[in-house]
């Protein structure tokens, strides 16, 4: 397939600077897992649906990060997270 290679972030894992962060989204309520809310990096560029299964993971600079969560139908949410 086709794509691109974005080399800032090919050299910050080479250098030992990038993490993973991975999660499940759910409903506070009833626990369900919401699929398909939006996953973004607040101060940054990334940004990934949930799969069906509420679950998400990106990999982000080894540093602290502001996530914000939103689906329709629900309030958005932050988190403060630092990748592993």
């Amino acid at each position: 397939g086709h794509g691109f290679v974005d080399a800032y972030q090919a050299v910050l894992m080479v250098m030992g600077g990038i993490g993973t962060v991975e999660g499940t989204v759910t409903d506070a309520g009833t626990t369900d897992p919401i699929t398909y809310a939006l996953v973004r990096d607040v101060g940054g560029f990334n940004s990934q649906p949930t799969d069906e299964n509420g679950q998400y993971g990106m990999s982000l600079t080894a540093e602290e990060h502001t996530l914000e969560f939103t689906a329709f139908g629900y309030y958005p949410e932050t988190r403060v997270v630092t990748p592993r």
